[in-house]
């Protein structure tokens, strides 16, 4: 096949349907870095590619985590294993607020287990000294508009909070039910410190917020059943042999991220394997 002739041969058999379904399967799955989602996604696509390309070289690689030490930009973390979580308004009113089960975004990533029943202390963007002064949020629950682990770093791991609540603020536009995908990204060293976090829809932000600036009394139930520590990271890799192996051309995708994240990342992951399934076809057809 001449040069000239390759965009139209790969037009005719790319398929964007292809790439959605793609994204479909991916974002089943809820992708945190080293976490047991994460594993069940990798598995998922290792047994797609061997399915639609069994002359391409499918491999897993695995290393612990902890590392024990960061790579260029890339910072040690742990192996977490979320199995259940809820967060339940007590007073004034009683409801749910967050469950893990029915929305796994909820549930603030590394967070450890708790069982607990506390007051709601609102920081306000929690960043600075100024928001704490004159407040008590040890062995409490804060509430802040910041990301979870900016927050988590004062509140938590220097102040004695016990876990951080978090909500999208206003910003002109209505995501009113939306949760923000939050995690708390801990050092190795403060696993022992760690609290919890829980992504509130800015509805249900707004309204504790209002509730405490009117001077009533917030409390809530947390119950998280999760393991953080040690345990393994996971990376896919599918190779294509050529006549040359002195030369390489690399595709990368991040994999991780949360149900039911589709753009970030599912959509790039779909992208290289729609790239896969057509480059093997074209291979296996001598075109």
């Amino acid at each position: 096949m001449l040069l000239n002739d390759l965009p139209e041969t790969v037009a005719k058999i790319v398929s964007g349907q292809r790439a959605v379904d793609f994204v479909r399967e991916i974002s089943q799955y809820h992708r945190i870095q080293a976490s047991p989602g994460i594993a069940e996604a990798i598995a998922h696509l290792k047994s797609r590619i061997e399915s639609m390309a069994p002359e391409v070289q499918v491999k897993v690689f695995e290393f612990k985590t902890p590392l024990g030490q960061d790579i260029g930009t890339w910072k040690d973390l742990c192996a977490w294993s979320p199995r259940s979580a809820v967060l339940e308004l007590v007073e004034p009113e009683q409801r749910v607020l967050a469950d893990f089960e029915a929305e796994p975004i909820s549930l603030a990533a590394q967070s450890r287990s708790a069982d607990i029943e506390t007051e709601v202390i609102d920081v306000g963007k929690g960043m600075s000294p100024a928001d704490y002064e004159g407040k008590d949020v040890k062995g409490k629950v804060v509430l802040t508009e910041s990301r979870a682990s900016l927050v988590h770093r004062i509140a938590c791991l220097k102040m004695g909070a016990a876990g951080v609540l978090t909500y999208i603020p206003p910003k002109g536009e209505d995501p009113a039910n939306f949760r923000r995908y939050e995690g708390l990204w801990p050092e190795p060293s403060q696993v022992d410190k760690t609290g919890f976090g829980f992504a509130l829809t800015q509805a249900d932000g707004l309204r504790i917020k209002r509730w405490l600036e009117e001077g009533k009394t917030v409390r809530v139930r947390a119950r998280v059943d999760a393991e953080l520590g040690e345990g393994k990271a996971e990376v896919l890799t599918a190779l294509i042999g050529g006549e040359d192996p002195s030369k390489e051309v690399w595709l990368i995708a991040h994999v991780c991220h949360p149900h039911p994240g589709a753009n970030d990342n599912a959509s790039g992951s779909a992208a290289l394997m729609e790239t896969l399934r057509v480059i093997s076809r074209l291979l296996r057809e001598k075109k």
